[in-house]
C-alpha cells in the first residue's frame, strides 16, 4: 500500500472513530437520562474519548504539539459538557437555536436531532479546533508577553481599580437582577442569546444554579478590564513605537472606572461576563500587525461572536478602535494599501461575524419594553442626538469640560505630529473621533427603540481611555495630561460616592419596607393563606442624602433604582418585597376601581393602605420631595 493511500485509509478511519465514539457517548447520554445519573459522568466520558482520540494520534493530530493538542482537547470538553446538559434539559443553547432557526424540530424528534447534531459536531468540532489550536496558542504566548511587559502598569491598574470599587462591595446591594438570581439562581442567558456567558456563568459558580458569591465575581471582572486596558496600551504603544512609563496606567482608569461601567460592576452575577465582552472586542487587535492577516482576520471573527454570545453592548467597541487606529496610521502617513488591508479585513470579519450571530444564533427577544431590535439606518440621527443628550446631562459641568480639554488636546496632538496636510489632518480627525464617540454605543444606534440604561454608555470610557493613552504615550500634552489626571481623580471620587449611594439607598428602602411588613402583618392582611391581591402605587423615593448627590451627580439618579415603587410602571417595583420576603401577594390591575377615603386601613407619615373588596392597596409617599 502506498503512502497516498495509507493516509486516505487513515484519514477514513479516523472519522469512522469519530462517529463510533459520538453515538457511544450519546448512548450513555440517553442511558445516564433515563437512569437521572449527573452530569459529571458525561464530561468525564467525554475527556476519556478525547484523550483517547488523542493518544491514538490519528491524522488530524499528527501534525500538532502537546499544547494545541491541550488547548484543543480543553476547548472541546467545555463545549461538549455544555452541549450535553443543554441537550438533556432541553435548555436554550446554541443546538436549541439552530434546532429552531432550521424548523428541524417539527420534522424530527427532538432526541434524535440533538444525536446528529453531536456527531456533526464532533466532526467538525474536533477537527476545527486542533486547526484553531496553533492560533490560540500564539494568542497566550503574545498575551504573556504583555503581562510580563506591562506588569507594574497591571498591578497598579488593578490595584486601584480594587480601592475604589470598595465601597460599591461593602453596600452589599442586589442590582436588579441580581434579585431574580439571588432567589432562583436562574442564568445569565435568558432571552438574549448569551451563550457563552451562560457557559462561563456555569464553569465560574461550579454550577447551573448561581449562587451569590460576591464580591469574587466583581473582583474577576475587575481584573478582566485591568488586563484587557493594557492589551489596550499595548496595542497604541505598539502603533506609536513608544515604551510606556508605569505612570501610563492612569490613562486607563477611565477605562475600568467610567461611571457608566459602574453600573455594570454593580451585578453581582453578571459582571464578569459583561467585562468578558469587552475583552473579546479588544484581543484580536494583538495581532493586527502580523503579516499573516488571517490570524487577525480569524481573531476578529472568533472576538465578534464571542462578543455577541456574551454581552452585546461591548459591539461598538472594535469599530470604535479600529477607526482610531486607522486614523493615527493616516497621521503617521502609512502606505494606503497597508491602511486599506487593515480596514477592509476588520470590516469583513466583523460584519461576517454579526451576521452569523443574526441569522443563526439569535433568538428573538421576548420583552419588546427592554430593547426593539428592528433596524433602519434613518433611526442613526435621533437616536445620536438622544444618547447625546443622556451623556450631556448625566456629567456634572466640570467633567464635561475636562473631556473637552482632553478631546481637543488629543486632536492637537494629531496635528502636531501629522506627516500629512495639517488642516485635511485636523478636519478628519475631528470627523473620524465624532464618528468613533457615536460608535462607542454600538449597534443599538440603529435600533427603533435602543437601550438607554447607564451600562449601554460605557463605550464613551473606552473612548476616552484611548485618548488619555494617547496623551500619556507623547512627550508634552501637560494640559491634556493633568486634564486626564484631574478626570480620573473625579471618576474614582465618584466610585466611592456611588458605593455610599448605594448603601444608604439600600438602608433606607429596608426600613420602609420593614414598616409596611410590620403594619400588613399588625392588620392581619397576610394570615390568608390564599394568594393576596396587592397593588402598590407612588414611590418610596430616595433617601435625603441620596436625593441632595443627585442634584449634583444627575446620573446617580438613572443608576439607582427605587425597589419600593409603582409595581405596574416599573419592572422591579415590590419584587422586592413579594419574592425577597417572600410575601403571598400578586400584582392585580386598579385601573378601574374606584378608591375612596373610607377604604383606608392604615394611614402613616410613609404610606396609605387601602382595602378595597379584595385587593390591598399601598399607596407609598415620597416623604424627601416634601422636605424643604
Amino acid at each position: 500500500m502506498d503512502q497516498k493511500s495509507a493516509s486516505r485509509w487513515k484519514y477514513y478511519f479516523t472519522i469512522i472513530y469519530f462517529v463510533i465514539s459520538t453515538l457511544s457517548l450519546f448512548s450513555l447520554l440517553f442511558i445516564f437520562r433515563m437512569l437521572r445519573i449527573k452530569l459529571f459522568f458525561l464530561g468525564i466520558s467525554t475527556i476519556y474519548c478525547t484523550y483517547i482520540l488523542i493518544k491514538k494520534r490519528q491524522f488530524i493530530f499528527s501534525k500538532r504539539t502537546k499544547s494545541e493538542i491541550a488547548i484543543a482537547l480543553g476547548i472541546d470538553s467545555i463545549c461538549f459538557f455544555d452541549f450535553y446538559f443543554n441537550a438533556i434539559h432541553i435548555r436554550p443553547g446554541i443546538a436549541v437555536t439552530l434546532l429552531r432557526k432550521l424548523s428541524l424540530n417539527n420534522i424530527l424528534d427532538e432526541n434524535v436531532l440533538f444525536a446528529l447534531i453531536g456527531i456533526i459536531i464532533s466532526l467538525v468540532g474536533f477537527y476545527g479546533t486542533t486547526l484553531l489550536a496553533p492560533y490560540l496558542l500564539r494568542f497566550f504566548k503574545e498575551l504573556y508577553r504583555i503581562i510580563k511587559t506591562y506588569k507594574i502598569q497591571l498591578v497598579l491598574l488593578f490595584l486601584v481599580y480594587t480601592v475604589a470599587f470598595i465601597s460599591v462591595i461593602r453596600a452589599n446591594y442586589y442590582y436588579t437582577d441580581d434579585l431574580g438570581r439571588a432567589i432562583y439562581g436562574y442564568e445569565i442567558t435568558g432571552d438574549f442569546s448569551r451563550y457563552v456567558a451562560n457557559i462561563l456563568s456555569e464553569i465560574f459558580h461550579g454550577n447551573t444554579w448561581l449562587a451569590d458569591i460576591s464580591p469574587l465575581p466583581q473582583i474577576m471582572a475587575l481584573f478582566i478590564m485591568t488586563l484587557t486596558g493594557v492589551i489596550l496600551l499595548s496595542v497604541l504603544s505598539s502603533l506609536l513605537n513608544t515604551n510606556a512609563g508605569k505612570w501610563s496606567f492612569i490613562a486607563l482608569i477611565p477605562f475600568g472606572l467610567s461611571p457608566y461601567f459602574l453600573s455594570c460592576l454593580s451585578y453581582k452575577y453578571d459582571a464578569p461576563y459583561m467585562a468578558f465582552s469587552v475583552f473579546a472586542s479588544v484581543f484580536p487587535l494583538i495581532f493586527y500587525k502580523y503579516d499573516n492577516i488571517k490570524i487577525y482576520s480569524v481573531s476578529v471573527f472568533i472576538g465578534t461572536i464571542v462578543m455577541c454570545t456574551t454581552y452585546q453592548v461591548s459591539s461598538g467597541i472594535f469599530p470604535m478602535i479600529v477607526s482610531i487606529l486607522a486614523l493615527i496610521m493616516w497621521i503617521q502617513k502609512k502606505s494606503y494599501k497597508k491602511i486599506g488591508s487593515f480596514l477592509l479585513n476588520s470590516a469583513i470579519s466583523y460584519i461576517l461575524a454579526l451576521l452569523v450571530f443574526r441569522l443563526i444564533l439569535m433568538e428573538p427577544i421576548a420583552d419588546d419594553n427592554y430593547v426593539d431590535v428592528g433596524i433602519s439606518i434613518t433611526n442613526l440621527l435621533p437616536n445620536t442626538i438622544k444618547y447625546i443628550k443622556f451623556f450631556y446631562n448625566d456629567f456634572p459641568t466640570i467633567w464635561i469640560i475636562l473631556i473637552c480639554i482632553v478631546f481637543l488636546s488629543f486632536i492637537i496632538l494629531l496635528i502636531k505630529y501629522a506627516k500629512q496636510n495639517k488642516i485635511l489632518s485636523a478636519v478628519l480627525s475631528i470627523i473620524i473621533c465624532f464618528c468613533a464617540f457615536v460608535m462607542s454605543f454600538g449597534i443599538y444606534i440603529i435600533f427603533n427603540a435602543p437601550l438607554t440604561e447607564p451600562r449601554a454608555f460605557y463605550g464613551i470610557g473606552i473612548f476616552l481611555s484611548i485618548m488619555c493613552c494617547i496623551l500619556f504615550l507623547n512627550c508634552g500634552c501637560y494640559i491634556g495630561k493633568l486634564s486626564t489626571i484631574s478626570l480620573c481623580c473625579f471618576f474614582i471620587i465618584y466610585t466611592f460616592l456611588y458605593g455610599n449611594a448605594l448603601n444608604i439607598q439600600k438602608s433606607y428602602i429596608d426600613f420602609r419596607t420593614e414598616q409596611v411588613i410590620n403594619d400588613c402583618n399588625n392588620l392581619g392582611l397576610f394570615k390568608e393563606s390564599k394568594k393576596i391581591k396587592f397593588q402598590a402605587t407612588g414611590t418610596a423615593g430616595y433617601q435625603r442624602a441620596v436625593k441632595n448627590m443627585i442634584q449634583e451627580y444627575p446620573l446617580l439618579e438613572r443608576q439607582i433604582k427605587v425597589l419600593l415603587s409603582d409595581s405596574t410602571n416599573s419592572v422591579w417595583g415590590t419584587y422586592q418585597l413579594r419574592e425577597y420576603y417572600g410575601l403571598n401577594t400578586e400584582i392585580t390591575d386598579i385601573s378601574n376601581l374606584q378608591i375612596k377615603d373610607d377604604d383606608i386601613i392604615k394611614d402613616t407619615y410613609y404610606y396609605t393602605i387601602y382595602k378595597v373588596n379584595d385587593i390591598i392597596i399601598l399607596n407609598l409617599k415620597d416623604v424627601e420631595s416634601k422636605i424643604q
